[in-house]
């Protein structure tokens, strides 16, 4: 959950195994201080989101003046056609998660991909549960517009 989170939160790939250690490590330290007035899973995705902020900011401060390397340069053998079709998928969902303010990734995050209960994104969020499945449903249509126009494009 932390890694899928982390990586539709706008971590890089090659920044990941790094920002879970940092995430497992800040739970480490402040599990003591958890104080249960929201559920485990969303507390460590607050904490996730917060490692994954910080993880962005350092790579606009340090990183996007470097040229990335094409995708062909990171692997000479061809792929598979269900992985390419499974590849250019989470690219969607990506640049989708990439599209939305901070709020609506948060709710797109937990409530579609990690299938937390609504009762506890409302709790975490402080919005009711009617707002959180009528934000979530909203979502969902959206991502679904673009993959049909992305169909209809190819």
């Amino acid at each position: 959950m932390v890694w899928r989170s982390l990586r539709m939160l706008g971590v890089p790939s090659g920044q990941l195994d790094d920002a879970v250690q940092d995430v497992f490590g800040a739970v480490a330290r402040q599990l003591p201080g958890f104080a249960g007035k929201s559920s485990l899973r969303t507390w460590v995705f607050g904490i996730a989101q917060n490692v994954a902020n910080n993880h962005r900011r350092t790579r606009q401060r340090k990183f996007d003046r470097l040229e990335a390397l094409p995708d062909a340069v990171a692997s000479a053998e061809p792929t598979p056609h269900a992985h390419a079709e499974y590849r250019e998928a989470a690219d969607v969902v990506l640049a989708f998660c990439a599209s939305l303010d901070e709020a609506r990734r948060t709710l797109f995050v937990l409530g579609v991909l990690e299938g937390v209960p609504g009762s506890d994104i409302a709790s975490a969020l402080g919005i009711s549960v009617n707002s959180v499945y009528t934000r979530i449903h909203g979502l969902r249509q959206e991502l679904r517009q673009r993959l049909e126009r992305l169909e209809d494009e190819a």
